[in-house]
C-alpha cells in the first residue's frame, strides 16, 4: 500500500514537474500539433443560412427573400430611404411588411412596396425625379432557439425605366476613406456585382479597372491640410448600369500637424439587452452613439482596440457577417474620417475546435485563407509596414499591426492576440495575451525609429492590458502573476517576462500612453519605476520613464467591475463603468485626454503631458 501511494505521489509530481518545464519555455513560432484523437465540432452562431436577397418586379414591388438554420414564424421587413440632407446617412425606415406565412419555416419572403417612396408625402429621397433611388430594409425575424429577435440591415438600387422598374447595381459597402496623409488617401467600396471602380476627387478621375466586388483605389498628389470633396462610381458592363454614390469629403493632414484630435475606443461586441444591443455580435446601438459623437466633437481619425465582434465561430461565413456588420453601424463615420482597427482575442477566434469533452473544446486559430489574420487584413485598410510572420506557415500580421505618423504624433497598432489558441503550451500555437519575438522586435525598432526621425509624441493601442484593473487579471498579460495553482497547474511566469519586456520598452522610448481595450470600462493608471506591479508589492526599476495605461473597453460590450486586489491599484486615477471612449487632443508639446460618456458626462479629463 506504501509504495503504491508512493508511486501516486512520484506520478503526481512528475507530471507538475513537465507542466511547469513545459510552460517555462517560451512559445516557439511553429505549426501546433492537433489532437486529432478528438473530433471536430462546428460552433457559430450563423442564423441565416443564405444572405437576404431582393428581386424587384416590374410593377414596383419587390421580393425580400432570406433563409434560415432552423424553421421560425414569419418575419417583418423595415424598409425606407437615406434622406438627401443626411450628412450621416443612417436609413430612415418609413413602412413595414408582414411575411404572410401561418407555420414555421426556413423559407422566408415578403413583399415590400417601391412605389410607396413616389407618393407626394413620401418622396423624401426624390425618387420620382431621379427615375432611381436606393431602398434600405432591415429584416426582423424571431429565433425561437434563443428566443429573441435577430435583424439584418441591407440594401438594393433600383431603377424605373419607362413604367418598368428593375434591379440595379447597388454599393453595398462604403464608400470608406482609409490611411489619410499629407498628400493621399485610400477609398474602398463595394458593389452587389462585379463592376468597374472610378473615383472622382475635386473633379480629378481615378480608375479602377478590374471587374470585381471590391474596389480599392488610392489617390496621391494632394494638398496638406485641403478639405476634398469625392464621389465613388461602379459601371456594370453586362447590363450597361452606371452607380453614382452621394458625395462626400476627406480632410489630408496638415504638414508638422500639431493641434488635431482622435478618437480611442474597443470592444463593441454584443452588449446585453435585446434590440440593436445585440446586432449581429455587435452592440449597433451603443457604437452608433459614440461614433456619431466622435464625428460631432471633430475627431480627425479613430483607433479602435478590438473586440468589434464576438467572434468565437469555427464559421467563416458567421465570421465575416459579424465583422460586416460592425462596419455597417460605423460606415455613416467611415465615409469622412478614417478609422485604425486592432484584433482582440473575440476578432482573433475564427476557430478550429476539437471536441475533448470539455465545455469549450481545445481551440485553435486556423491556418491560410482562413486565419483570423487573414480574413481582418481582407475586410479592413490598415498599413501594411508590420513585421514579418512569426514563422513559416503562420499567420500574417499585414494590416494588424503596422505604425504611422499623424503630424508630430507617432501611432502604433499591435496585436496582443496573434495566432491564438487555448492550450499553446500542450498544443502550440500562441497564449491570448503575449506577444512574440518577431512583433517585439519589430516593436522595439518602429519606436527607435520614430525617436530617430524626431517624433514628439508617441501612443501604442492593443488589446489586452499589461495591468488589468476589471476582469481580465486572469489572462491578459498577467494571468494571475503566472501562479501555477490559478493556471491549471502551469507556470505562466513567462508572461510576466514577456510583459516586463513590453514595458520596459515603452518606457525606454518615453511612450506617452499605451491603450488597452478588453476590460469593459474605462480607467487610466500612471506606471512608473515606483509602481507596485508584482504580487509582493515590489515595482520594476527597470520601467524608468513613467508611461500611461489607458483602458477604454467601454464601447458596449457588458461592463466589469473594478478588481481592488491588485498590487497598482493605488495608482489608477480613473475608473468608470459607463460606455463611452476617449479623445485625445494635440496641442503642439502638450496632450490632453477627456473621456466621454455615450451620454455626453465626462468621465476623466488631464493633461497627458504633464508627467514629463
Amino acid at each position: 500500500m506504501r509504495r503504491a501511494f508512493f508511486c501516486v505521489i512520484l506520478l503526481g509530481l512528475i507530471f507538475f514537474s513537465f507542466n511547469v518545464a513545459l510552460a517555462k519555455v517560451p512559445i516557439q513560432p511553429q505549426p501546433p500539433t492537433y489532437p486529432t484523437e478528438y473530433p471536430i465540432k462546428e460552433v457559430d452562431d450563423l442564423f441565416l443560412t443564405k444572405e437576404p436577397w431582393v428581386e424587384v418586379n416590374s410593377d414596383g414591388t419587390a421580393l425580400v427573400h432570406w433563409s434560415t438554420e432552423v424553421p421560425t414564424p414569419g418575419g417583418r421587413v423595415y424598409y425606407g430611404v437615406y434622406l438627401p440632407d443626411q450628412e450621416l446617412n443612417y436609413p430612415r425606415f418609413r413602412k413595414v411588411a408582414l411575411e404572410e406565412v401561418t407555420e414555421f419555416t426556413k423559407e422566408h419572403v415578403a413583399k415590400i412596396n417601391i412605389k410607396t417612396f413616389e407618393k407626394h408625402k413620401y418622396n423624401a429621397a426624390r425618387f420620382v425625379e431621379k427615375g432611381e433611388g436606393v431602398i434600405a430594409y432591415r429584416v426582423e425575424v424571431f429565433d425561437p432557439v434563443k428566443c429573441t429577435t435577430r435583424a439584418y440591415d441591407r440594401r438594393f438600387r433600383f431603377k424605373k425605366v419607362g413604367d418598368t422598374y428593375i434591379k440595379a447595381l447597388t454599393i453595398t459597402e462604403g464608400p470608406f476613406v482609409d490611411q489619410v496623409t499629407t498628400n493621399s488617401a485610400i477609398i474602398s467600396w463595394e458593389t452587389d456585382a462585379p463592376s468597374l471602380g472610378c473615383l472622382v476627387v475635386n473633379g480629378e478621375v481615378y480608375i479602377d479597372s478590374e471587374n470585381t466586388i471590391r474596389h480599392e483605389v488610392k489617390v496621391e498628389g494632394l494638398n496638406p491640410g485641403t478639405v476634398y470633396e469625392y464621389t465613388v462610381l461602379s459601371y456594370d458592363a453586362s447590363t450597361d448600369d452606371l452607380v453614382t454614390s452621394r458625395k462626400y469629403h476627406l480632410k489630408t493632414v496638415p504638414e508638422n500637424a500639431e493641434v488635431f484630435k482622435f478618437a480611442f475606443l474597443s470592444d463593441s461586441r454584443e452588449g446585453v439587452g435585446g434590440g440593436e444591443r445585440n446586432y449581429k455580435g455587435v452592440n449597433h446601438r451603443i457604437l452608433t452613439e459614440l461614433f456619431t459623437d466622435v464625428f460631432r466633437k471633430g475627431a480627425d481619425f479613430i483607433v479602435f482596440a478590438g473586440d468589434l465582434i464576438n467572434g468565437y465561430t469555427s464559421n467563416l461565413r458567421d465570421f465575416q457577417m459579424q465583422l460586416e456588420a460592425w462596419k455597417q453601424t460605423v460606415e455613416p463615420i467611415g465615409h469622412y474620417i478614417p478609422i485604425y482597427e486592432a484584433m482582440g482575442n473575440h476578432d482573433a477566434a475564427l476557430m478550429l475546435v476539437y471536441d475533448d469533452g470539455t465545455e469549450h473544446g481545445v481551440e485553435f486559430d486556423k491556418i491560410g485563407d482562413e486565419s483570423a489574420e487573414e480574413v481582418f487584413r481582407k475586410e479592413f485598410v490598415n498599413p501594411e509596414n508590420g513585421p514579418e510572420p512569426e514563422g513559416p506557415g503562420l499567420p500574417t500580421y499585414k494590416e494588424n499591426v503596422y505604425s504611422f505618423d499623424y503630424g508630430n504624433t507617432h501611432i502604433v497598432v499591435f496585436n496582443t492576440n496573434y495566432w491564438w489558441s487555448s492550450q499553446p503550451e500542450k498544443y502550440g500555437g500562441n497564449l491570448e495575451g503575449h506577444i512574440m519575438n518577431k512583433q517585439m522586435e519589430w516593436i522595439e525598432q518602429d519606436l527607435s525609429a520614430a525617436r530617430a526621425r524626431g517624433i514628439k509624441h508617441i501612443l501604442m493601442f492593443g488589446h489586452e492590458p499589461a495591468f488589468p484593473n476589471g476582469g481580465h487579471v486572469k489572462d491578459a498579460m498577467c494571468y494571475n502573476f503566472g501562479v501555477p495553482e490559478k493556471n491549471n497547474g502551469i507556470d505562466r511566469a513567462y508572461v510576466i517576462e514577456m510583459r516586463d519586456r513590453f514595458w520596459e520598452i515603452v518606457s525606454k522610448y518615453h511612450v506617452l500612453a499605451v491603450c488597452f481595450g478588453d476590460e469593459h470600462n474605462y480607467n487610466r493608471t500612471l506606471i512608473d519605476s515606483k509602481t507596485p506591479v508584482y504580487l509582493d508589492g515590489s515595482p520594476n526599476p527597470n520601467f524608468v520613464n513613467p508611461v500611461w495605461q489607458i483602458i477604454s473597453g467601454n464601447a458596449g460590450a457588458p461592463f466589469y467591475a473594478q478588481n481592488k486586489d491588485v498590487p497598482w491599484v493605488n495608482d489608477v486615477q480613473a475608473f468608470s463603468l459607463q460606455c463611452g471612449y476617449a479623445l485625445f487632443s494635440i496641442e503642439g508639446d502638450k496632450v490632453f485626454l477627456t473621456a466621454y460618456s455615450h451620454t455626453g458626462q465626462i468621465l476623466d479629463e488631464c493633461e497627458l503631458t504633464a508627467i514629463k
